[in-house]
C-alpha cells in the first residue's frame, strides 16, 4: 500500500470518531437537560404543596383567634359565624377557606380533673382549606378544639 492510501484512510477513521463523540456529548446534553427541566417542575410543585398547606394553617390559626375574641363564635346553633370563605391571600397567591361544624356537649372538660366537675365543653371541628393559585394546589387541615365553661 502505498503512503497516499494510508493517509486517506487514517482521515476518514478521524472523522468517524468525531462524529460518534459529538453524537455522544449531543445525547448526554440532551438528557441532562430533561433531568433538569424535571427537577425544576418537582421543585415547583413541591414549592405549590407548601404554599396550599401554608394557606390552610394560617386559616385555620385566624379562624381560632377569632374564635377566642368572639363568643359567637361558639355558639353551636350559630356554627357558621366566624367562617372565612374563599379569603384572598395577594401575597402567597391563593385563597383560604375554613368551616366549622358543632360535634357534641361533653360534660366536664376534657382533662380538667374533678374539680371541674360542673363544667361542660363544646367540641367543634375546624376544617381550613388553602387553595394556591398556582398549579392549582389543594391542602386540607382539620383540628379538633374545645371550649369549656362551668355551668
Amino acid at each position: 500500500m502505498n503512503k497516499l492510501q494510508q493517509h486517506k484512510i487514517a482521515r476518514g477513521a478521524a472523522l468517524i470518531t468525531s462524529l460518534v463523540l459529538l453524537t455522544v456529548l449531543t445525547l448526554l446534553s440532551i438528557s441532562v437537560m430533561s433531568t433538569s427541566r424535571l427537577q425544576m417542575t418537582m421543585a415547583g410543585n413541591a414549592q405549590v404543596a407548601s404554599n396550599a398547606f401554608q394557606l390552610a394553617e394560617s386559616a385555620n390559626d385566624t379562624f381560632l383567634a377569632r374564635a377566642l375574641d368572639d363568643k359567637a363564635c361558639i355558639n353551636p346553633q350559630n356554627q357558621g359565624a366566624c367562617d372565612i370563605v374563599n379569603e384572598q391571600i395577594v401575597g402567597m397567591s391563593g385563597t383560604r377557606s375554613t368551616s366549622n361544624r358543632f360535634v357534641e356537649t361533653i360534660d366536664g372538660c376534657p382533662g380538667k380533673g374533678s374539680s371541674w366537675d360542673d363544667s361542660k365543653a363544646f367540641h367543634f371541628v375546624a376544617e381550613s382549606t388553602g387553595n394556591a393559585d398556582a398549579r392549582g394546589g389543594i391542602a386540607t387541615h382539620t383540628q379538633g378544639w374545645y371550649y369549656c365553661f362551668t355551668n
